[in-house]
């Protein structure tokens, strides 16, 4: 069982009035009645708050029994000094049902106060002024107060609260009041065996009571633990335990102690802490190069210079120092621009470009691949040839090597084109001379790896000078020759392999696991460059038998007739008659076993039939597979082989230009064979200077990308869009195959694809002239708020769809669109309600070109013939007679009949029309009811399904927004 509650600090909220109540002031009433009784501290420290008063012949009073309005008026004045207001329609908006204006201001004044904020509730809406308050409804009111004034659950903070009580007569409270008093009980405000709930409260005890209750500290208020996390953060821990991440609204200053209030749960709560943490990076963001911005935890921000350059869009670790302290943050230079970030030489014989972004490159590319990306041509020296190049993993560095004919030395102009990255972003076009200055470092030996038992790569740190097998001596550790050993290093080559399978030594086999040293003297790089050290040599072994016999490792099918075999290690090719094929007990006789390039451990088998169903595959009758060491084994396995019958499928497209020509590449989920029929066909719609096309295409004829690659095939753009053919557009289409089949004869499936052309090159010069002009309502179904404009060519849409291009004096164009089915015409829209008089005037048309003319253009005159577009309004209705209402336009009208208006009546139902005819003024028109009207009806005119019909002279469609139009038959 715990102690009672014991006073410790007061809360922000009660502060003051405490310490005042604790110590009466100097000023204190001294009333006749008061001194010596128990009540008399209380009495005067609230009295000199002026919470509570005595009488005029100087008494307090403190034993006569305190009414309800009493209560009132004591607890209103404890609110005001606490900051609260009295509600400004105290007098007009009565909080009881008791009360009336006329009752005495002051109480009017506190009993909305106190009801307003939850202090005071009353019985069943009537505040009972005259009636005397229990000492169990004093509990619950002063409860009440305290737990809306400071925002805290005092009766819920008790109720579980095991004490030592005083009060032993709750029972004879009301249930309300029990937990109230329990709470007065807790915090020592009373502490009398018996409360006597239901007898009447004197002004002496509720004086003492008040007293008592303004010295309890608020619980929520009394903080267990404040931690400060950073300089706009705290951790909390109240009183229940539970913890709190709080943030500040202004960040705390470091090295000062600082007062701070913050909200948990809807609850205010305040105290004093001291921002001692260390300043470390919040944030930090590259503005520049070498520029940061930094955000440090308190908030404040500094501009940072860095010593180096940043990489671009590469995540990196940066050190800096701020008003002399060391800092440290990752940024990321971010350049939206793809482009190419430097061109360098690595060696003599390798050039190195780094793109600042992922690009999309094949990971290993062909001379001719790379000639469609990168031309290097010798400024200073001859032509550079490549044999190859090498994309990183990160896809941002492509390694270009030579073919080492001649060194990279002196200047080079390199052009990079037509590159793009993952995203589909062209690379800015790169195009500069570049000094690769001369190559002066040694290359040396990087490692030597036997691959197999009687094969050995020796790799070295750069492209070579060719060095034949001749110039290379092999030697045991006693000086003896060894004989028989291939290899040699091929001209740019960085490794060569070596074949022990026919090493002698004095004309015997060369045994297993016998040393052997490889001396390279005189080795150069393409540069010249002697390697180091001068000779080079290295040392090896043939392996021998290693006891571990080479087993098949997975079949898969690779086409209706061939399969690939895989073995756990580098074996030698099998003969046609090694292996066999079964389907029950028929043969299936093997064509051709082919190595496959890069795999040195598979083989592509071709039979003589199509493979359908369970095969048995294994090594023929007698017959073994062997690895390099000389170990042999045997297999025999099946497989079902299964028809691909699954489309080929479109898995990306991307533009690229060749020469003039722009080329639609399209990447396949597996290889295709193109015939003379192949064709693929685009059909949609492409979006150019905001106007959108539709078009078909008609079929066109394919090609691989490149040879020995039956996954990508491609199409000139011109050819494949036809008359949709647009410069500068983006494009949404399907594409159709005909006759693009898989090695299973089923052809590639549509795919909807989204490319952006830009343009062929072309000496388009074509000229516009002035434009033929319509207006005609009849023949082009154009409003009177359109002019269309037929040029000698089709336009550019990008400048003729700029309204601001075209003008017409008292006319405003508001919108200029080229049609997609008559690309060498504009519309124009002119702006409704304004062209006021029918009449010819000039168009004036600036900045409109023929589409890809190269040719200047100059401005544009025609004359147009404009009728008004003022649309008519029907102005009123009038009933003339019981089945009679006129209508009055804005102006004369034609094609009224009885379906342009639908009339309902007040009650929502339907009025017949008989008919409608037009008065001799051509401005009205009179309506004929099916019925005559009762006196009084209502009727209000609404559009009909023939109100399109209505128009004034000049074409113009009637306004048909005019429900609210009614009128009334009069009674007589």
């Amino acid at each position: 069982m715990q102690k009672k509650y014991k006073k410790f600090l007061t809360t922000a909220a009660t502060a003051t009035l405490v310490a005042s109540a604790i110590v009466p002031a100097a000023s204190a009433a001294s009333f006749s009645d008061t001194a010596g009784n128990t009540h008399e501290r209380a009495i005067d420290s609230l009295v000199s708050q002026g919470i509570i008063s005595g009488y005029p012949d100087g008494t307090f009073k403190p034993n006569r029994t305190l009414t309800r309005s009493d209560v009132v008026k004591l607890l209103g004045k404890y609110l005001v000094s606490q900051g609260y207001k009295i509600p400004s329609d105290y007098k007009t908006n009565m909080r009881f049902s008791d009360l009336r204006s006329t009752s005495q201001d002051e109480l009017l004044q506190y009993a909305a106060l106190v009801k307003d904020n939850g202090v005071f509730n009353g019985s069943s809406g009537n505040l009972l002024p005259a009636d005397p308050i229990t000492r169990e409804n004093m509990a619950v009111v002063l409860v009440r107060a305290y737990t809306n004034i400071n925002n805290f659950d005092f009766l819920g903070h008790v109720m579980d609260k095991d004490f030592k009580e005083d009060v032993i007569d709750y029972n004879r409270a009301k249930a309300e009041a029990r937990s109230a008093i329990r709470v007065l009980d807790y915090y020592n405000v009373t502490g009398v065996p018996n409360f006597n709930p239901k007898g009447n409260t004197t002004r002496g005890q509720f004086s003492s009571f008040l007293y008592k209750l303004l010295q309890v500290e608020v619980p929520g208020e009394g903080l267990k633990a404040v931690e400060v996390v950073d300089a706009s953060t705290l951790k909390v821990t109240l009183t229940d335990n539970t913890e709190h991440t709080v943030k500040l609204d202004t960040p705390l200053e470091a090295g000062k102690e600082t007062p701070v209030k913050f909200k948990i749960n809807g609850k205010e709560y305040g105290t004093s802490v001291t921002y001692n943490v260390a300043l470390t990076v919040k944030s930090a963001e590259a503005t520049g190069v070498n520029k940061l911005k930094v955000t440090l935890s308190d908030n404040s921000e500094h501009a940072v210079t860095l010593e180096n350059k940043l990489p671009e869009n590469e995540e990196t670790t940066v050190d800096f120092k701020i008003d002399g302290k060391d800092y440290s943050a990752k940024v990321t230079y971010v350049v939206t621009e793809v482009k190419v970030a430097s061109v360098k030489a690595l060696n003599a014989g390798q050039i190195e470009v780094k793109f600042n972004q992922r690009v999309d490159l094949p990971a290993s590319l062909t001379p001719a691949q790379l000639a469609k990306y990168v031309t290097i041509s010798a400024v200073d020296n001859n032509a550079v040839s490549v044999s190859r190049g090498q994309l990183s993993e990160d896809g941002r560095t492509l390694t270009i090597s030579t073919n080492g004919a001649a060194a990279l030395t002196g200047r080079y102009l390199v052009k990079v084109n037509n590159v793009k990255n993952t995203a589909g972003t062209t690379v800015t076009p790169y195009d500069d001379v570049v000094n690769l200055g001369t190559d002066t470092v040694a290359p040396t030996l990087i490692s030597t790896v036997n691959r197999d038992a009687k094969t050995v790569r020796i790799t070295f740190s750069e492209p070579l000078r060719a060095f034949s097998n001749s110039s290379i001596t092999f030697r045991l550790a006693n000086g003896t020759n060894v004989t028989g050993i291939t290899g040699e290093i091929a001209a740019g080559a960085t490794y060569a392999d070596f074949d022990l399978s026919n090493a002698m030594v004095n004309g015997q086999p060369l045994a297993a696991n016998t040393s052997v040293t490889a001396t390279f003297a005189g080795l150069r790089d393409i540069a010249g460059n002697f390697s180091s050290p001068n000779p080079l040599t290295t040392s090896f072994a043939m392996g021998g038998a290693d006891g571990v016999k080479p087993t098949l490792t997975s079949i898969s099918q690779t086409g209706p007739k061939t399969f690939r075999l895989a073995f756990s290690e580098r074996i030698h090719k099998p003969a046609i008659g090694d292996l066999e094929l079964r389907l029950g007990n028929s043969a299936n006789a093997i064509t051709a076993i082919e190595a496959v390039p890069g795999d040195d451990r598979s083989f592509i088998v071709t039979a003589t039939n199509d493979l359908n169903g369970v095969y048995n595959i294994g090594t023929a009758s007698g017959k073994t597979i062997t690895d390099i060491s000389g170990e042999t084994n045997t297999f025999t396995t099946t497989h079902s082989f299964t028809p691909d019958t699954a489309a080929p499928e479109v898995t990306s497209t991307s533009v690229t230009r060749e020469g003039n020509f722009e080329y639609l590449n399209i990447t396949l989920n597996k290889p295709v064979d193109l015939v003379t029929a192949s064709r693929v066909t685009a059909s949609g719609n492409y979006v150019k200077g905001g106007v959108t096309h539709t078009f078909n295409g008609t079929a066109t004829s394919l090609e691989y990308r490149e040879n020995g690659n039956r996954t990508v095939v491609r199409v000139k753009l011109d050819d494949l869009l036809g008359s949709g053919d647009a410069a500068d557009a983006t494009y949404s289409v399907t594409l159709s195959f005909t006759e693009v089949d898989s090695a299973y004869g089923v052809n590639t499936a549509n795919k909807a694809v989204t490319f952006q052309r830009t343009s062929d090159y072309s000496n388009n010069e074509n000229v516009l002239v002035a434009p033929t002009v319509t207006t005609s309502v009849t023949d082009l179904k154009l409003t009177n708020n359109q002019v269309r404009l037929k040029f000698n060519h089709v336009v550019d849409a990008t400048t003729a769809s700029v309204a601001s291009n075209y003008s017409i004096p008292n006319a405003r164009i508001t919108n200029a669109q080229v049609p997609s089915d008559a690309l060498d015409t504009v519309i124009l829209t002119l702006a409704p309600n304004e062209t006021t008089a029918s009449g010819e005037r000039n168009l004036t048309i600036t900045g409109v070109k023929a589409k890809d003319s190269v040719a200047s253009q100059g401005n544009l005159t025609a004359v147009v013939n404009l009728n008004e577009n003022i649309r008519p309004t029907l102005n009123s209705a009038q009933f003339i007679s019981a089945n009679q209402i006129e209508l009055t336009f804005s102006e004369n009208v034609s094609g009224l009949a009885a379906d342009a208006f639908e009339l309902v009546n007040s009650a929502g139902a339907s009025v017949g029309i008989a008919s409608v005819t037009t008065s001799t003024t051509g401005n009205k028109a009179v309506v004929t009811l099916s019925a005559i009207q009762p006196g009084g009806t209502t009727v209000t005119v609404k559009k009909g399904t023939g109100i399109a019909k209505v128009v004034d002279e000049a074409g113009n469609a009637v306004v048909d927004t005019f429900d609210n139009i009614q009128t009334t038959l009069r009674t007589n």
